[in-house]
């Protein structure tokens, strides 16, 4: 299902949704937070280019989930893991991500499996249902970090702004004031 990204923010009707449908339906405020910084920084990207998990159809959302998991282990070089382990990492991290993770999308859990396979997020003992969502645990604190900043700067800018109306207000005053 090949959508472009304008018709991935709109509302849709849902066939099976993962999440209630007014839930599912709610915009992406990180989308909106973010949306300057998509071309520069990779979070940014894989937000506001995707729909968080609570959007997609529960069965569109099962084979995701799967697929990451398969890249994951294939990423890894585990040969331990065989198809009924990964149906049931699939099986539970799905029921995770719908109860606690709905906000993120299917590429930002991509980049977490990336970065865990890293390093980045502690160390890795092989694939597993903790492993998966210490990456994603990891990954949302990041996450969470690059939304503060993009907050801070578009305060920055606002302030800047703010500023620079209120000096140019400023300038326009004293002269009425030298008048008189």
């Amino acid at each position: 299902m090949e959508t472009t990204t304008q018709q991935k923010h709109e509302i849709r009707i849902f066939k099976n949704p993962a999440t209630p449908p007014a839930i599912a339906s709610k915009p992406n405020p990180a989308a909106e937070i973010l949306a300057p910084f998509a071309e520069t920084c990779p979070i940014a990207n894989a937000i506001c280019s995707d729909i968080p998990v609570r959007a997609y159809e529960m069965d569109e959302l099962t084979k995701t989930v799967n697929s990451l998991v398969v890249q994951l282990v294939a990423d890894c070089g585990s040969r331990t893991t065989t198809p009924q382990d990964i149906a049931y990492i699939s099986q539970r991290l799905l029921r995770k991500l719908i109860k606690d993770y709905k906000h993120i999308t299917p590429k930002e859990i991509r980049i977490a499996f990336e970065n865990g396979i890293e390093g980045d997020y502690g160390e890795f003992f092989g694939v597993n249902l903790k492993t998966c969502l210490d990456f994603i645990k990891g990954y949302c604190k990041k996450r969470g970090e690059t939304i503060s900043k993009a907050l801070l700067q578009r305060d920055v800018e606002r302030i800047k702004r703010e500023n620079e109306i209120w000096e140019q207000n400023r300038f326009k005053t004293a002269g009425v004031f030298k008048k008189i």
